[in-house]
């Protein structure tokens, strides 16, 4: 499983990636985790607003908020493939 995380740096971009590195560590998934930073990259994607995050290629979320835990469990585990 790939998942990007989508964003420039901010505070909530960096709270959704450790977020999901501790929820694949706590339900022993296997994902390679990526940050996606540069701006082109992200606009390459379509990204509008960030955080936003894709798991093998299909975007699974995207808003100006880090979603609540039991949220992005429930998403990383409905995608795990």
């Amino acid at each position: 499983m790939l998942i990007k995380i989508y964003g420039h740096g901010c505070d909530k971009c960096e709270k959704m990636y450790t977020l999901v590195l501790e929820i694949l560590a706590e339900k022993g998934m296997e994902a390679e985790v990526e940050k996606v930073e540069s701006l082109m990259d992200i606009y390459k994607a379509g990204v509008m607003t960030t955080p936003a995050m894709s798991i093998d290629g299909t975007m699974v979320y995207a808003a100006n908020a880090v979603p609540g835990r039991s949220s992005l469990e429930a998403l990383l585990l409905k995608n795990k493939g």
